[in-house]
């Protein structure tokens, strides 16, 4: 699986030891926390059904390995970078994926937002019924795919904030309708540090459904200019894609995207946070409450409109954030593993060399610990 810190440790957690499932993490050297990373490491180095691998390049580059790992098992795709060695290494393995890539990751997210909805109801700060809006730090879009998917099945959600960082392509899609970044960028939120967000195509394709377009949407040639786009240009707009107008105003109606670029205002928010509320934030839910303070100052939503943030993970998992936010020894909740993990250096983990992204070579080490 490919991950850009968090859930490569939430499934190492849940099948370390397994006798049945052997769990290959990808990751990008360097662009995790140090946290986060002892986190993988840590079980790389404790249970021989599951290694953690550093990978040269982003996050976007350990998920194009992970799809074309998956895709190689299919002898339709004609991808040329699937030779038959690796073939012939990917077939025996009953390979699947722990990420947004996956379906099955986004069906148990969407209970967030019916617990979140249950709290209200149970505080009576809303009435069963009543529409509320959910704010979203996003890099892959699953979280907000799940939610998506949650209000089709009927909880009453008015619209999604939507917060991105530096690599915003998101931003662009939904405010400006059309394809654009900048060169990536090592963030405050490595979390959302994605320029290709794997479920842009199912976002797109929701809303096309929602919207009754007739026409289908050319996802492989968004994606190419996803992957090859001059950073100089203007952008490409949705419609060459076959996005049509009125999928992009059903998309821009219920969605509301900021991009918060500047790590020092994400600092800046969650000092504010600490020192006046009593509420210590990691960077990611940071960005999420910085995107909704903007919409509100818009008129995005309504001053009455109840408003949950998600945020990602411990704000223990973000220590130099929690240091420029001056906020390293403020009181809050200490998780026991991520303190007993501060104590000790990342040297004393055993970090893999990074590897370059040779698809051949990292199915070769996904087949060495694959259970027979």
């Amino acid at each position: 699986m490919a991950t850009s810190g968090d859930t490569g440790v939430a499934i190492a957690d849940a099948f370390g030891g397994s006798s049945w499932v052997s769990v290959t993490i990808l990751y990008p050297s360097g662009g995790v926390s140090e946290v986060q990373e002892k986190q993988m490491l840590e079980v790389h180095n404790k249970y021989t059904n599951e290694q953690a691998l550093p990978v040269k390049g982003n996050f976007d580059t350990c998920q194009d390995i992970a799809k074309l790992l998956q895709a190689a098992r299919s002898t339709a795709d004609k991808n040329k970078l699937i030779t038959k060695e690796l073939r012939d290494i990917i077939r025996p393995l009953n390979l699947s994926s722990a990420n947004s890539i996956n379906i099955w990751r986004l069906i148990p997210q969407m209970t967030q937002y019916v617990v979140a909805y249950t709290e209200l109801v149970k505080s009576k700060r809303i009435k069963a019924g009543d529409e509320i809006v959910f704010a979203i730090p996003t890099g892959n879009v699953g979280h907000l795919m799940a939610g998506m998917y949650a209000r089709e099945l009927g909880l009453p959600i008015k619209k999604f904030i939507v917060g991105t960082n530096a690599n915003n392509v998101l931003a662009n899609v939904i405010g400006s309708g059309v394809v654009k970044h900048r060169e990536f960028v090592n963030t405050s939120s490595p979390s959302m540090d994605i320029l290709d967000p794997s479920n842009l195509e199912r976002l797109l394709s929701l809303a096309a459904h929602l919207a009754k377009q007739k026409t289908s949407i050319d996802f492989v040639a968004m994606k190419r200019d996803i992957k090859s786009l001059d950073k100089s240009r203007a952008g490409v707009s949705l419609a060459k894609y076959g996005v049509s107008a009125k999928t992009l105003a059903f998309l821009q109606n219920l969605l509301w995207a900021e991009d918060v670029e500047a790590d020092e205002e994400v600092y800046a928010m969650m000092e504010h946070a600490g020192r006046v509320y009593n509420c210590v934030l990691e960077p990611h839910g940071t960005t999420a409450l910085i995107a909704t303070i903007r919409t509100r100052a818009k008129r995005g939503i309504d001053t009455k409109d109840q408003v949950v943030i998600f945020e990602t993970a411990h704000p223990d998992k973000f220590p130099i954030s929690l240091e420029r936010a001056h906020l390293e020894d403020s009181i809050r909740y200490k998780h026991p593993n991520l303190d007993r993990l501060a104590q000790h250096s990342l040297a004393s983990f055993k970090k893999p060399l990074p590897l370059n992204p040779d698809l051949v070579a990292i199915a070769k080490k996904i087949s060495s610990i694959a259970v027979t």
